[in-house]
């Protein structure tokens, strides 16, 4: 299986066709930040489902059986983090 770059990672999360009115592209941005967040949330699940980790507490550095999986939420957040901010943005633009 080929392995995405956490930046291209990134980059395809956020990746939208934009609406040309600004509260179109709002309405894209929630609508987008929601699904990242279930992606988010599906993969953190499995995480914490893994064998390796059942019953314990997260370590501060992931295992390698989980390294793939960690890769994914920490793209999410910073996928979610950077749509949040182009979204307040775009609000406060808004007349």
């Amino acid at each position: 299986m080929a392995t995405v770059a956490p930046r291209d990672l990134v980059k395809t999360l956020m990746d939208i066709a934009w609406a040309p009115d600004t509260p179109g592209k709002v309405a894209q941005i929630d609508e987008r930040l929601a699904a990242i967040r279930a992606v988010e949330e599906t993969v953190r699940q499995l995480i914490v489902d893994n064998p390796e980790l059942a019953g314990k507490p997260l370590p501060p550095v992931p295992p390698p059986t989980v390294m793939r999986e960690f890769t994914v939420v920490m793209a999410a957040r910073t996928a979610i983090e950077k749509l949040n901010a182009t979204r307040a943005a775009l609000v406060k633009k808004q007349p």
